[in-house]
């Protein structure tokens, strides 16, 4: 794929006119802590993304040192997370029926309990790094209080 620049500038003046109309829907935001206290990030795609995750979750890391982060992923990223200890202080494994294409009761009841399980705990900050809409529905459904992704999919601006 090469960067077209024409279809850049429509990008954005789409995303400026999306903001002028949306903007009387938009709550106004709350007043947040500038350095939160638990971060959760959902990552739920396969190895090589869990990979490219390695350096956000360094920097995150090195930012907020006392941070509790949580990871929510497929069960393969531990083991290849295990390398780089304290990056995460939790770490949520499920497999999401979109990844792996398992639509069954069993899997959605897994889904649905991890979601229950992730709305006991207060998250300051939710990072979802893919721009998945199931995903940002999650993150929504899980009460964080900021959450961070690509706007044209529901994160902010």
């Amino acid at each position: 794929m090469y960067f077209n620049p024409r279809l850049m500038q429509w990008s954005r003046r789409l995303d400026h006119f999306l903001r002028f109309v949306l903007l009387p829907f938009v709550k106004a935001p709350k007043n947040l802590p500038s350095s939160p206290t638990n971060i959760l990030i959902f990552e739920f795609h396969l190895l090589g993304d869990i990979v490219m995750l390695t350096p956000l979750l360094m920097e995150l890391r090195r930012k907020h040192p006392q941070a509790h982060i949580g990871l929510v992923s497929g069960p393969w990223a531990e083991t290849i997370l295990d390398n780089h200890p304290g990056l995460f202080n939790s770490f949520y494994a499920v497999l999401a029926p979109w990844v792996m294409y398992d639509y069954s009761l069993k899997n959605l009841c897994r889904l649905i309990i991890l979601l229950m399980r992730l709305r006991r705990r207060s998250w300051d900050w939710g990072v979802e790094v893919r721009g998945d809409l199931r995903q940002i529905l999650m993150l929504w459904l899980t009460g964080a209080k900021r959450r961070i992704s690509f706007n044209f999919t529901g994160g902010g601006w």
